[in-house]
């Protein structure tokens, strides 16, 4: 009997271990007030994945120019949630931890360097990042800060920002209310039953 109990609890231990939740939040972008002729919009979502520890950032931009051979824009999440000033309000890269500018895949970068994001033909751009060191919980959360899109490309290595040039638009990230849900991976599925099976074939034994 005891055993039986004793079996039952290491279960839902690991239940709860592996139980996570996905964030969500959202940001809609606005043109800055800098150059009118970019009429600059767009929505995006994010999702914070505990469990697997990653953010993703999805949506649409719409409005660059298509005649200025410029297809590829900076990306980054900014220390203020404020879009005032063509979005200089929105202050610096959030960089809580101090670290000098680099791309998404550097060993050394802020937390707000998303990279770059590419138009097409018709100046809208489809946005799909995948980011492990963005949080939309806990600390350093990014709720509250604001996502900048660049007039240039960030070339990685221009300190302290990578030389993207102005501000064409500007959105505060939000927590996206009630969109919070449940997690359960698959690998957390699979923990869970190999546990029990050790766990069946103990009590056999």
């Amino acid at each position: 009997m005891a055993t039986s109990l004793y079996a039952t609890i290491a279960v839902l231990v690991s239940v709860t271990l592996c139980y996570g939740k996905v964030y969500h939040a959202k940001c809609e972008i606005e043109s800055s007030s800098g150059d009118p002729s970019v009429p600059l919009v767009g929505d995006l979502g994010l999702a914070y994945d505990d469990v697997k520890g990653k953010t993703t950032i999805t949506g649409r931009l719409a409005g660059f120019k298509t005649d200025d051979n410029i297809t590829e824009h900076g990306f980054h999440i900014h220390e203020h949630g404020k879009l005032g000033n063509q979005c200089k309000d929105a202050g610096g890269h959030y960089n809580p931890t101090n670290k000098t500018h680099g791309g998404p895949a550097s060993a050394e970068r802020h937390v707000g360097d998303l990279g770059n994001v590419k138009e097409d033909s018709s100046g809208e751009v489809q946005v799909n990042i995948e980011d492990s060191i963005v949080k939309l919980e806990g600390l350093n959360t990014v709720i509250g800060k604001a996502i900048v899109v660049h007039a240039k490309k960030d070339d990685f290595m221009s300190q302290p920002t990578g030389d993207a040039g102005g501000r064409l638009g500007c959105c505060v990230i939000e927590a996206a209310s009630g969109g919070n849900r449940a997690n359960f991976s698959f690998s957390s599925s699979l923990l869970v039953l190999a546990t029990t099976y050790f766990l069946f074939l103990w009590q056999a034994n």
